[in-house]
């Protein structure tokens, strides 16, 4: 203490308790080696399965990508042989020359009509020639019959006769001339009909002209409205198929999310449990830290309990020897005063009272030595108990990490899977939205069908509407044709009737012009009458010149007639064939719609199968549409090798059996914890050198200020022991001077007159004043502010005493000193006294005495009954 090691010695001890922990934490240390290195062994193994498992999966993996990229590129070459743009454009084709057949057939019916209107208008022309040509012939018939008769009057031409002829020709003149102004009134009416005629074949014209520019625009709407038809049929058909590949996608997903949401609830399930079990484990673990800490309290507690009795022992040790100290020297003194009985008598009083001293000293040595067993023996329990709680702590603590472990997977893995639910969530919400969307299109599409059905056919029944109109006006213009035809006919008859007419009243004025002139004159007469016959003739020959034309003319209308026969049944014979065209079509059309609509089908399953592939090489590999068509497909040849490869490789993986797919992991991460557990081995060693160090280090301070505070109260305790004991000497003595840590201190003293050195053959007196010496050489050596005494003179005689107060005294210029003593001698030399009175009502109480220098003995002592320590009986303070 007087050396102030104690702080190095503490400082020792906790190196020397933390090494015992580096020790331990070593023994644990080697023992998670040891028990890591065996499982690194099947760790090893089964790393190598998995590798060999990866490696066979690997390739496994690149065959099914490849059959995959060859599958995908093999439904997209279907999906460009069935060409449904090509199919598409076909029926639009087919739907084109449907159109335009029955625009054909439209046209044919009305050129048949008209072809019939015009084979009936020729024949009615041919009718009509037929019977000018016979008016004709008669004409000319009569004109011969003139001419006859002309001549036959110039055979027998007299007064007579030329008088009735003259009279004849008048009636002729009369007759002709009203007939021919009937036939010019007929002639007039004719030309006007003729003029009718042609302004009504303009207008037919006309009206035929806009109608057919009627018809035209109305099949094209027809054309219009049938390529829309077909476009919004497509749209449906493709609709349907977007639908069914949605739906089908839509159910992909609602399968997908149903068996994450599945695999969540596990998960959740798993999590629950495992959240149990860490709250169970966490629970046990508090338990048990609550009962570690409450072990390790009771262990120090005991290990307090122990230091208190060791003290108490130390002091029960020390207590006996001073009661033996002092029976000896009472036996000593009764020895030397043997002759005084008084003295004997008194002594034997002190020696009975230090006999029973020494008694109760033993009895409590006897007790304190028991009552340490039984704490050593209750620490070592304490010390097992705290093992068991240690090993059940790191049991605990390991199944509570690898418990959190757990949790902290279970919990990453239901995050993901929720994660995964919201992924598909979204998605089957786009699907959805995509289906509604879809589904509200094909509604559209539907809903306008029967407006695009309800336009085709109102556009076919315009274009039959305008068909009929032009037909009709084809009709009335063959009609207006005819009419204009049978007027000019009739105009021409009228004028040739006329101009018969003219000439039979020319003639008959001739005639009668002749017959007077022949009256007159009969040379002139005949001459006129030769030119009448001349006429005659000449009108014979230009009715035959006619009747020969018109046989010609009717022979052309009948041919035109004949004609337009054939031609009607060519017609028909075309338009059977169109009939039949347009049936072929519409069968053609149907079945292009059909196949379109199996095209569309099949394209949107090839499709969906494209897009299942692509969702399943996108969740599965990573892989984008885009990747496995670029991909290199494999060959047909190879294709079966490559299945039974898969095959193959699949039978392998099944018999590598049960792998850990971790373990490559899971060998890193034991083997990374073996080198950090070496690391953290080494480091506790360098740790325990270090702290091996600080002990020496700490050992060598010890030692170097133990052995300057050896020297230090050696020498003063020289010094003292000569003070004490003048003439005398003394000495301090290591008893292993080569071990200054543990070695022990031999005091030597020689009083005057005296040859002995140790200490048990002195008297009680001299080992007192030895013992003062070795205090105040340690309180010289190493002074303290103040220094408390509890009766350590009262074995001194009066001699020693004022040795002692001559110590105090010089003590007393540089600390304070408090001394708990008997002696009068040193109360006299105290500046204040402390006692204890009991007053009559039997309470004590403490009563304090500045002592003045110049007061008595006897006064100073007034009121003192005893001057005692009050530290026992708990009140603080020195008296």
């Amino acid at each position: 203490e007087a050396a102030q090691i104690g702080k190095y010695r503490r400082r020792k001890d906790r190196a020397l308790r933390k090494i015992e922990r580096v020790d331990d934490n070593l023994v644990r240390l080697n023992d998670v080696l040891s028990e890591l290195r065996r499982s690194i062994r099947p760790l090893k193994r089964q790393a190598g399965a998995a590798s060999q498992y990866s490696e066979l999966m690997n390739e496994f993996v690149e065959v099914k990508q490849r059959l995959a990229a060859t599958e995908i590129q093999r439904l997209a070459l279907h999906e460009a042989e069935l060409d449904l743009e090509g199919a598409t454009q076909r029926g639009e084709l087919l739907a084109d020359e449907l159109a335009s057949i029955r625009a054909r057939l439209g046209s044919a019916l009305e050129g048949r009509t008209a072809l019939g209107h015009a084979a009936e208008a020729s024949q009615d022309v041919a009718h009509r020639l037929g019977r000018a040509t016979d008016r004709l012939a008669g004409l000319g018939r009569l004109a011969q019959e003139r001419a006859a008769r002309i001549r036959a009057r110039l055979a027998a031409e007299t007064e007579e006769g030329y008088r009735e002829r003259i009279l004849l020709f008048e009636r002729d003149v009369r007759r002709w001339s009203a007939e021919t102004e009937a036939l010019e009134e007929g002639r007039a009416q004719a030309s006007e009909r003729r003029a009718a005629a042609a302004a009504l074949t303009s207008q037919a014209r006309t009206a035929l002209v806009d109608a057919e520019a009627a018809l035209g625009a109305a099949r094209t709407r027809e054309i219009e409205a049938a390529q829309m038809l077909v476009r919004a049929e497509g749209a449906e058909a493709a609709g349907r198929a977007t639908i069914g590949s949605i739906e089908a996608r839509v159910d992909s997903v609602v399968e997908r999310r149903t068996v994450a949401e599945h695999a969540l609830t596990q998960h959740g399930t798993a999590i629950s449990s495992a959240e149990r079990e860490v709250a169970e484990l966490e629970r046990e673990l508090d338990t048990v830290t609550e009962s570690a800490a409450g072990a390790e309290a009771r262990l120090e507690e005991e290990r307090m309990r122990a230091e208190a009795l060791r003290g108490r022992s130390n002091a029960t040790y020390a207590g006996q020897a001073a009661a033996r100290a002092r029976v000896e020297a009472l036996d000593e003194v009764a020895a030397l005063f043997s002759d005084r009985p008084e003295i004997v008598a008194l002594l034997s009083g002190l020696r009975s009272e230090a006999r029973r001293a020494l008694e109760t000293a033993s009895l409590s040595d006897e007790e304190a030595r028991r009552v340490l067993k039984e704490a050593e023996a209750a620490i070592e329990t304490h010390w097992q108990a705290v093992a068991r709680l240690d090993a059940e702590l790191r049991r605990l603590d390991a199944l509570a990490s690898g418990a959190a472990e757990r949790l902290g997977g279970l919990r990453r893995d239901h995050d993901k899977k929720e994660i995964e639910i919201a992924a598909l969530s979204d998605e089957l919400a786009r699907g959805r939205d995509a289906l509604a969307s879809a589904e509200r299109a094909a509604v559209e599409e539907r809903a306008a069908l029967p407006a695009i059905q309800a336009g085709r056919d109102e556009a076919r029944s315009e274009r039959e509407r305008v068909e009929r109109v032009v037909a009709d006006a084809r009709a009335g213009e063959e009609r207006v044709m005819v009419a204009a035809n049978a007027a000019e006919i009739e105009a021409r008859g009228a004028e040739e009737r006329a101009l018969g007419a003219r000439l039979r009243f020319e003639e008959a004025e001739a005639g009668m012009a002749d017959a007077q002139r022949a009256l007159e004159g009969l040379a002139e007469l005949r001459s006129s009458l030769q030119a009448a016959c001349a006429r005659a003739e000449t009108l014979s020959e230009t009715a035959a010149a006619g009747a020969i034309q018109g046989r010609v003319w009717t022979s052309h209308a009948e041919e035109a007639a004949a004609a337009a026969r054939r031609r009607a049944r060519a017609s028909d014979d075309a338009l059977s064939e169109m009939r039949e065209r347009e049936r072929h079509l519409e069968k053609n059309l149907a079945n292009a719609t059909t196949r379109r609509n199996e095209v569309a089908v099949k394209g949107a399953e090839m499709r969906a199968r494209a897009e299942a592939l692509g969702e399943r090489a996108m969740e599965e590999w990573g892989l984008s549409h885009s990747d496995l068509m670029n991909a290199e497909p494999l060959d047909e040849a190879i294709e079966p090798e490559a299945h039974e490869r898969m095959g193959e490789l699949e039978r392998q993986m099944k018999r590598l059996g049960p792998v850990n797919p971790n373990a490559a992991t899971e060998y890193a991460e034991v083997s990374e914890r073996e080198t950090f557990l070496v690391d953290q081995i080494d480091d506790l060693k360098s740790s325990k050198r270090d702290l091996m160090k600080i002990v020496h280090d700490v050992d060598d301070t010890i030692v170097s200020v133990f052995e300057s505070a050896f020297d230090d109260v050696a020498h003063e305790f020289e010094s003292v022991v000569g003070r004490l004991f003048p003439g005398g000497a003394g000495k301090l003595s290591l008893s292993d001077p080569d071990d200054l840590l543990s070695s022990g201190i031999e005091i030597e003293a020689r009083p005057p007159g005296k040859n002995v050195k140790k200490l048990s053959l002195l008297s009680g007196g001299e080992r007192s004043l030895v013992a003062l010496a070795f205090l105040f050489a340690i309180f010289r050596a190493r002074p303290s502010p103040f220094y408390l005494l509890d009766e350590v003179e009262a074995a001194l005689d009066d001699i020693n005493l004022q040795r002692f107060l001559g110590l105090v005294g010089e003590l007393e210029e540089r600390a304070q000193i408090l001394i708990v003593t008997h002696q009068k001698r040193t109360m006299e030399a105290a500046d204040v006294l402390y006692g204890v009175s009991m007053a009559r009502d039997g309470v004590s109480q403490v009563v304090a005495k500045k002592m003045d220098r110049d007061d008595s003995p006897l006064d100073r002592a007034i009121g003192v009954d005893r001057v005692v320590d009050l530290s026992e009986s708990g009140t603080p303070g020195v008296v």
